[in-house]
């Protein structure tokens, strides 16, 4: 019985291993090769064979029957050896294994492993009767990560245990077993599925993922002509999608119309503060040309004011949740404190309460109201009250004098008689006098109505 020294890797062989592994080239074994070479002790060297390129003495080729993974660095290549072409007898002395790079088209074969026999089997030559034959195994070194391959085609003979393997195998086939849960791992869309199809996958991989992938195609079954299942899976008819699509539509446009009646009439804005203290001037609409009017809603207070194009001037009001009513103007771009208005309950104003007259030296201004054309001090708040004041002239400046100093600077609009109410003088409390800053010349000689209230400076 032959007894073979551990087979040896050649320098080639290693070359084309290293290439392979760095991606680079691809493994294919060809043949098995055997001959009756004779070693010296020294040739027997593992450091010598690693350095030959083929065998010393060729007698015979045969194709590989099989490849089979035996570790995970090593497979195991089967030969079937027969004499039925041998005309002349040989002692088995040396074994090759031949490899190509299966990447390169005209890759020049090489010598990838070499065994030498310390007791060599006896090949007769054939005796035209019937042929000897020799089942030979070769374990070679490859990686756990590499794919492998034998050139077939070339009258290889296919063993009894191969075949019966290949039966196994087919068996299988035919009845597979895979995991039918459904349930697979990276699988959550029919896309998912698809793309998990690759060239060359494991069957029963395929299977499994094709369960999964099932479950996000939409069939007849699934299909409800109505809203009003709500049992889970079932999808909407098409009509349902294309009615409700078009509700959604009109809604959208009815959003978009409110939309374009607040943006076109004022400029509106929400805010997440609760408290009036703490909102900021740049929280408010960028103003670009004229006067705009615009409110903001926070979370519990309402502001309403305008601004005037050159961000000089503007006025704002506030009702907080609490019911307070404050105000502020802006006088060359700066904001004032925010001071709060005053009520009658605040002021609790009683008919005999000192009133104080106003009168004036403008000649351009009757009083025609003299008793109702006065101011009230009241718990630090002056409460004036002008009544039918006629204008001659377009004339304004300081009116009254001598009133408490407000806080700030006070802003108030007489109004004329009758339906419209028109504007007819713009004024405000300078110091302690009441300036008329605007005149409306299209009322000159009408008489105009106003009262106010404010806060006397401490």
């Amino acid at each position: 019985m032959a007894d073979f020294n551990a087979a040896v890797m050649t320098n080639s062989g290693i070359e084309l291993l290293s290439r392979t592994l760095a991606g680079q080239a691809k493994i294919k074994f060809t043949v098995l090769k055997a001959g009756n070479g004779i070693y010296t002790a020294e040739e027997k060297e593992r450091s010598v064979l690693q350095t030959r390129t083929e065998l010393k003495s060729e007698k015979q080729t045969f194709p590989f029957s099989g490849i089979e993974i035996i570790t995970d660095s090593s497979v195991k290549l089967s030969a079937l050896m027969s004499n039925n072409d041998l005309t002349e007898g040989y002692y088995i002395n040396e074994i090759g294994i031949y490899a190509v790079d299966e990447m390169e088209e005209e890759g020049e074969e090489i010598l990838y492993s070499i065994a030498i026999a310390n007791v060599a089997d006896y090949f007769p030559k054939y005796n035209n009767l019937s042929p000897s034959t020799i089942i030979q195994e070769y374990y070679t070194t490859v990686d756990n990560s590499l794919q492998v391959t034998i050139q077939t085609g070339l009258a290889a003979v296919a063993l009894a245990e191969d075949l019966l393997k290949t039966i196994e195998r087919v068996k299988i086939l035919e009845n597979p077993e895979f995991d039918d849960t459904g349930i697979t791992e990276g699988i959550s869309s029919f896309k998912d599925f698809v793309d998990s199809v690759k060239n060359k996958m494991n069957i029963f991989q395929f299977f499994r993922n094709f369960k999964a992938g099932l479950k996000f195609i939409v069939h007849t079954g699934m299909i409800v002509d109505n809203f009003a299942t709500k049992e889970k899976g079932f999808l909407p008819d098409a009509t349902l999608v294309t009615a409700l699509k078009e509700q959604l539509d009109e809604q959208n446009k009815n959003i978009g119309y409110i939309d374009n009646v607040l943006t076109s009439k004022s400029r509106f804005k929400f805010l997440t503060t609760s408290y009036i203290d703490t909102i900021k001037d740049d929280y408010f609409p960028e103003i670009t040309n004229g006067y705009v009017n615009y409110y903001v809603i926070t979370n519990s207070t309402v502001i309403i004011g305008y601004e005037s194009g050159d961000n000089l001037r503007g006025n704002q009001i506030t009702i907080n949740y609490d019911g307070n009513i404050k105000r502020r103007y802006k006088d060359n771009g700066v904001w004032t404190s925010w001071v709060k208005f005053i009520l009658n309950n605040d002021i609790n104003i009683q008919n005999n309460t000192q009133k104080i007259l106003l009168t004036t030296t403008k000649e351009n201004i009757e009083i025609s109201e003299p008793a109702n054309t006065y101011y009230i001090i009241r718990n630090d708040y002056c409460f004036v009250s002008l009544s039918a004041i006629k204008m001659t002239s377009i004339e304004g400046g300081n009116i009254f004098y001598n009133l408490p100093k407000p806080v700030g600077r006070v802003n108030f609009t007489l109004h004329a008689a009758g339906g419209d109410s028109k504007p007819i003088v713009w004024g405000r409390i300078d110091d302690t006098a009441i300036y008329f800053n605007n005149i409306n010349s299209s009322l000159i000689g009408a008489h105009g109505w106003g009262s106010f209230c404010y806060p006397i400076a401490k």
